[in-house]
């Protein structure tokens, strides 16, 4: 069995390590966080309190390193779904960023979203979402 074969082998038995992502926008926060080493889980449970309930939400990315920081892709910053989750998250005291489509239009994103995430990180006693203005 040649090198070769083997190599191809191995990487049917592992199969492909990306998430099954929904967007091409969470492939692009994905492998931005990839990119940074920074370990994600996708798509995770998180329960919520919202309007006397607990439910669960799935929101695209947890940053378990980050102080279960969740980073989520709404497109419309003034969409009612970008101010829900804002809502939700800071009831919940949730760390959150929110991205949409400006944000990842910006020519310098994963470096502003890594900053956003750097000042979460040292200040795990600060709650609430993370976004420009």
């Amino acid at each position: 069995m040649t090198e070769q074969t083997k190599k191809e082998k191995l990487e049917d038995m592992l199969g492909y390590l990306d998430p099954p992502y929904e967007t091409k926008q969470q492939v692009q926060v994905g492998h931005m966080l990839d990119k940074y080493r920074i370990p994600f889980f996708y798509k995770q449970a998180t329960i919520v309190y919202d309007q006397g309930e607990n439910r669960i939400e799935y929101p695209a990315f947890s940053l378990p390193t980050y102080n279960g920081t969740i980073v989520d892709y709404i497109a419309d910053a003034q969409s009612k779904e970008y101010h829900a989750a804002e809502k939700l998250y800071r009831y919940n005291q949730i760390h959150a960023v929110l991205l949409t489509q400006n944000d990842l239009e910006n020519r310098d994103w994963q470096e502003n979203l890594y900053e956003k995430l750097e000042q979460i990180y040292h200040q795990p006693f600060r709650f609430g979402l993370t976004y420009d203005q």
